[in-house]
C-alpha cells in the first residue's frame, strides 16, 4: 500500500476517522461525513492539525474552520 495525501478535513471528520466517534453530531451531519468517508475510502489517516482554513473540507466539504491534514493508503 502507498499513502497518498488527500489535504485537509475538519474536527469532525478526524473524530470520525481516527475513532469512529459520531458523538453529539446531529443526523444530517453524520450522514456528511459518513458519506464523505465512504467516499473516498477506509483507509483514511489524520496527520498534523494545520489551523483554521476558510477552505471546505476535503472529505465532507463542510464550511471554513480547524483543518488537519489527511490522507488514505491505496
Amino acid at each position: 500500500m502507498e499513502f497518498y495525501e488527500l489535504g485537509t478535513c475538519c474536527d469532525d471528520c478526524v473524530m470520525a476517522i481516527a475513532n469512529d466517534d459520531f458523538t453529539g453530531m446531529e443526523d444530517a451531519r453524520e450522514k456528511e461525513v459518513r458519506d464523505g468517508i465512504e467516499r473516498i475510502g477506509e483507509y483514511l489517516i489524520v496527520g498534523e492539525e494545520y489551523g483554521f482554513s476558510w477552505r471546505r473540507c476535503d472529505v465532507c466539504d463542510g464550511l471554513a474552520g480547524n483543518r488537519h491534514d489527511v490522507g488514505y493508503l491505496a
